[in-house]
């Protein structure tokens, strides 16, 4: 059986050594939407390119990115256009996912603080069951609430 580290020095020496290949290509995806804004000076334009960027580009971007994690926490090699590939062909159902999400979590939010947390830690994995999973949507909407169901605390204190 390995030895896990305990040193916060061999931690992060672990942690690169499994997800350094795959550093790169994760910075590539999240590019776009933080220089593109940057180029954009109208209010209304930029305002609108953000819309459009977060409904139809992000999520499929954020597959990408997920391929490129789990392959890399699984000691798979895997390329970029790769990643892409996969998430371009659940796009449907990630642009879905990251909508149901915004309808469900967006206006908890604005109510009040606590629901809008409670709802985004049980529904954290939408987007990886979707993805990892090829789950529906609404299946993964389910299979996010059935992963974090008596597990709140342990859920939000190590995104947290």
């Amino acid at each position: 059986m390995a030895q896990i580290p305990t040193s916060p020095i061999a931690i992060l020496r672990e942690a690169l050594h499994r997800v350094g290949p795959v550093f790169i290509p994760i910075v590539v995806l999240a590019l776009p939407a933080n220089l593109l804004p940057l180029a954009i000076t109208n209010p209304f334009f930029k305002f609108l390119f953000s819309l459009v960027f977060g409904i139809l580009v992000a999520p499929i971007l954020g597959g990408a990115s997920i391929v490129l994690a789990d392959r890399a926490l699984d000691s798979q090699t895997i390329d970029l256009s790769t990643a892409l590939s996969m998430a371009w062909q659940r796009a449907g159902q990630l642009i879905l996912a990251s909508l149901l999400l915004g309808i469900i979590l967006v206006p908890s939010f604005m109510l009040l603080l606590i629901p809008g947390i409670y709802l985004a830690i049980r529904l954290f994995a939408v987007q990886y069951e979707t993805m990892l999973e090829r789950r529906a949507a609404s299946d993964a909407l389910q299979a996010s609430w059935d992963l974090t169901a008596g597990r709140w605390w342990e859920v939000f204190s190590r995104n947290f």
